[in-house]
């Protein structure tokens, strides 16, 4: 029986191996989904937290940067709220200039921290300080909630300060 795309994303977190992401490249919307539902069980020692925040991340982010279409044609609002986190997080990982309308959208998402993260990437990767996100950052300064947050504001104020030095 051929292993599932469970077994395969179990294996990758386990040992990182090419074959273990070879068995999900050969599906790459259905591992995309895969990896994002994935509940299954985690190498031992490995916490839950850690395998979904950074190992799974990183996993998506290799889907990704191998099969750009799994995003460049999409938004934000169309991957459910819980996982939206780390489907930005893993196209920031990504590092590809095709995921920048993508990863801009969390500017309009509902979600601080998925804001905030964006607003992180703008500081960090010159290729997301576009006009558009200049206005859209500048706009945050109104939201109420950011406003009265003296650590959410200075996330908006480091990001309009990147677009000065760029």
């Amino acid at each position: 029986m051929a292993p599932s795309l469970a077994d395969h994303i179990f294996d990758w977190l386990e040992s990182k191996s090419n074959a273990a992401l070879d068995g999900l490249l050969n599906s790459p919307e259905d591992s995309f989904a895969a990896v994002l539902d994935y509940r299954g069980a985690y190498p031992d020692g490995m916490d839950p937290r850690d395998a979904h925040g950074i190992h799974l991340v990183n996993l998506l982010s290799l889907l990704l940067f191998r099969f750009p279409e799994l995003l460049t044609n999409r938004e934000l609002k169309t991957i459910p709220v819980r996982q939206r986190y780390s489907v930005v997080n893993a196209a920031i990982t990504a590092d590809s200039k095709k995921f920048c309308d993508f990863i801009l959208g969390g500017l309009r998402d509902r979600s601080i921290y998925v804001k905030t993260m964006v607003l992180d990437a703008i500081v960090r990767h010159p290729a997301l300080r576009t006009p558009t996100a200049h206005e859209m950052v500048k706009r945050l300064l109104w939201v109420k909630s950011i406003a009265e947050s003296d650590y959410d504001r200075r996330h908006v104020e480091a990001a309009l300060a990147s677009f000065r030095g760029a």
